[in-house]
């Protein structure tokens, strides 16, 4: 039998990473709306066009916070998007309620009909609106906190 050598520790490297460097959030291509027309009744079938590109997404709409459907863009896949954007509101609603008086732009995700919905509530106006895509895949934290910053960004543009 021969000894076993010891083996020595890789080298500590003389610096680390920064842990405060931000977490780099992916592009999310621009509403394709100029700002000055941010108000207008055409923009929100710009708006899910833009959002289903940006998620891949086969249906994407915007509700009114009552539940209203607005615009639409994509496949239906047979869910109505009235009742699906009334529960969607209500547990947004919850999860504020839940976080200690957390605002918007609040976000939530659940797989229903071997699908991801993904609904981001967002102000204009001082009016709740409610994006919701349907994806195969669901749609990661990053690419949703991109969304919320471009809409962010878009409706409170000066």
């Amino acid at each position: 039998v021969q000894p076993v050598a010891a083996q020595q520790a890789p080298p500590v490297p003389a610096t680390l990473p920064e842990l405060d460097d931000p977490i780099p959030i992916p592009a999310v291509r621009p509403i394709p709306i100029l700002p000055e027309n941010r108000f207008k009744s055409q923009i929100w079938e710009d708006i899910t066009n833009w959002a289903a590109s940006a998620t891949d997404s086969e249906w994407s709409f915007i509700c009114q916070s009552d539940g209203m459907l607005v615009a639409a863009h994509g496949e239906n896949l047979s869910l109505q998007p009235e009742a699906l954007a009334g529960r969607l509101l209500i547990m947004l609603d919850q999860s504020e309620k839940l976080s200690d008086g957390y605002k918007h732009p609040a976000s939530i995700m659940l797989e229903f009909q071997n699908r991801w919905v993904t609904g981001i509530i967002f102000e204009v106006n001082q009016e709740s609106i409610l994006l919701v895509v349907v994806t195969v895949d669901h749609v990661s934290n990053t690419v949703v906190t991109a969304l919320k910053q471009e809409l962010h960004n878009f409706f409170n543009a000066q």
